[in-house]
């Protein structure tokens, strides 16, 4: 140890120790403060960027299509996963009457309000020789938009 800080140190008395102490608490106390309050920033943030993102998703539909076998029938089941209702919903089926007939999807569409949870079943034409890939494009409008779109890859 230096012989400034022993001379320094034997020049103090109690009290002077005691409030030594007590300033190198403060600093640490303060220190950690400040760090506690950057972290409660920084949380405080991420918390405000997830509400924006659960009141943006409240505002989408988010539709899907699924196969599905009814005894020894099947269907396409399209439906609206989403949060918020889809309207002016449209199904567009490129492959020209593979998996479902024009008139099946005529008679359905377009349907003027899906709201969430609900769905709808089409009857599908697959037999032996069909094709195991089949693409769906659905449209539909939301609060968030207009003319959105997603394309399904239906497998059975």
């Amino acid at each position: 140890m230096p012989v400034w800080s022993i001379e320094f140190l034997n020049g103090l008395n109690k009290s002077d120790l005691i409030s030594l102490v007590a300033l190198v608490v403060a600093v640490y106390a303060a220190h950690r403060t400040y760090k506690f309050a950057k972290k409660q920033d920084e949380l405080a943030g991420h918390l405000i960027e997830k509400e924006k993102q659960s009141a943006d998703s409240a505002l989408k539909a988010d539709l899907g299509a699924r196969i599905i076998k009814i005894g020894k029938n099947y269907r396409v089941k399209v439906f609206n996963k989403g949060d918020a209702a889809a309207r002016n919903v449209r199904v567009e089926c490129p492959t020209d009457g593979e998996l479902l007939s024009e008139s099946e999807i005529d008679s359905v569409f377009p349907l003027e309000v899906m709201e969430p949870s609900d769905g709808v079943d089409l009857v599908a034409f697959i037999h032996m020789r069909s094709r195991k890939k089949h693409e769906l494009t659905l449209i539909w409008d939301d609060d968030s938009g207009t003319d959105r779109s997603k394309t399904v890859y239906l497998t059975r």
